[in-house]
């Protein structure tokens, strides 16, 4: 068994998985260099502990954070091969199998749903605290992603080849379209607060606080249902999120 101290080695090295990205071999050296501290403490002879680091050399490549639950795979495929029940090649073949489908899973999740969620949280708390935005930003993804990078590597070592079924279990997929509708919620709120602020601003409420407290509530809805019918329609959220919060740059930075 690796030792707790070893594997959250494994779990620092692990976010330089791409410091030493190429073509030739994508993660391959930082995959190699991730799991380097446990094949030192598993393989006490060192020409088979070269051989083990000679084997997670070639290419890999996935995004980053799906890398966690791979790396601990690797290394219970590892153990299980220096006792003798699996062939040498079983960690670099399970490697090689799942690399595509969990970088297509990892982008579709963190870049395309998680990330844009947190920056409109980030985006509306701005609108209340300021600079304490980018905070609630930093905070909410990291968090996720911290945990994808610890949990799923020690649920990869736990597992083995088996964590595929962990990772299915986490319905990623069904999370990420559960959250994008949710960030088509915050963008469309966003859009809405700043029409109403600007509907303020510009002196056309009048004197009229009440009907104009329920135009508020009204724009902000429009604004929200907007939103969500864009990406409906199949606009991504990326372009919604450029299309409200491009303009509301300029305009902070033209008063």
């Amino acid at each position: 068994m690796i030792r707790g101290a070893t594997l959250f080695r494994v779990f620092m090295r692990s976010f330089f998985i791409q410091s030493s990205w190429g073509f030739g071999k994508m993660q391959g050296l930082g995959f190699a260099s991730a799991v380097e501290p446990a094949l030192k403490e598993m393989f006490k002879d060192k020409g088979q502990r070269i051989e083990a680091l000679k084997r997670h050399l070639k290419f890999f490549n996935t995004q980053p954070y799906m890398a966690s639950p791979v790396l601990g795979a690797a290394l219970r495929l590892e153990e299980e091969a220096l006792k003798g029940g699996l062939a040498a090649n079983s960690a670099p073949d399970f490697k090689a199998r799942v690399a595509g489908p969990y970088g297509a899973l990892g982008d579709s999740f963190f870049w395309g749903s998680l990330r844009p969620m947190c920056s409109c949280a980030g985006a509306l708390v701005a609108f209340a605290l300021g600079v304490w935005g980018v905070m609630a930003f930093l905070l909410s993804f990291n968090v996720m992603h911290l945990w994808m990078r610890w949990h799923g590597l020690k649920q990869g070592y736990r597992l083995g080849p088996s964590v595929v079924s962990y990772i299915k279990s986490l319905e990623l997929p069904a999370a990420g379209q559960l959250m994008r509708n949710i960030s088509a919620g915050m963008i469309g709120g966003i859009a809405g607060i700043f029409a109403w602020r600007f509907f303020v601003a510009s002196g056309l409420s009048g004197g009229f606080p009440r009907p104009m407290a329920l135009a508020g509530v009204l724009i902000f809805l429009a604004a929200v249902m907007l939103a969500y019918m864009l990406l409906k329609k199949g606009f991504t959220l990326a372009r919604l999120i450029y299309a409200v919060l491009i303009p509301l740059v300029i305009y902070g930075i033209s008063i």
